[in-house]
């Protein structure tokens, strides 16, 4: 644990105490503190456990079951698929990344063109996900064009006639 984190403990009577202010809390001020950016970690007192995760989720279970959820069904459905799928490191990524980038966006002058961007980037990372493309093998439409022409023009010089053959192979 970071020396600057607070410690929170979770006791069997589903109780929090934050050991930083002596008294007992609820999950509205762990989400304040999240909020304020406060580093914190929550222990399970009967096991010693790092619980920090599960309390975030079940802080975020309990802002979906407001008015306005975050994530919509369909966007739920998509994350479960996800776990225990080979391409479950490349969604982890997608959200971090996205995550991070209206962090950083968040002082620029137009957020909604850092959004759009951003939206576009995710885009094109969804499309080479799901086309089995990988990072270091991006290909414009154009280039991907180039490639099956070229591909195309080989495979059809293979198919010269006898003579065609011939002629080349006598230069």
């Amino acid at each position: 644990m970071n020396e600057a984190s607070r410690l929170i403990r979770k006791y069997p009577n589903r109780r929090l105490y934050d050991t930083t202010a002596s008294c007992y809390i609820t999950l509205d001020e762990i989400r304040q503190y999240v909020l304020q950016h406060e580093p914190f970690e929550v222990i399970d007192a009967r096991s010693g456990e790092n619980i920090t995760h599960h309390v975030l989720l079940q802080i975020i279970n309990e802002r979906e079951t407001g008015i306005h959820p975050f994530f919509t069904r369909e966007i739920l459905h998509g994350i479960i698929r996800f776990y225990d799928n080979p391409l479950q490191k490349h969604m982890r990524d997608f959200f971090h990344k996205g995550f991070s980038e209206l962090k950083k966006s968040s002082g620029i002058a137009d957020p909604l063109e850092k959004i759009t961007t951003l939206a576009k980037e995710n885009f094109a990372l969804w499309q080479r996900i799901f086309t089995k493309d990988t990072p270091d093998k991006t290909h414009t439409p154009e280039e991907e064009n180039g490639v099956k022409n070229a591909a195309r023009k080989k495979s059809a010089g293979k198919k010269a006639s006898p003579s065609a053959r011939q002629k080349k192979s006598e230069d």
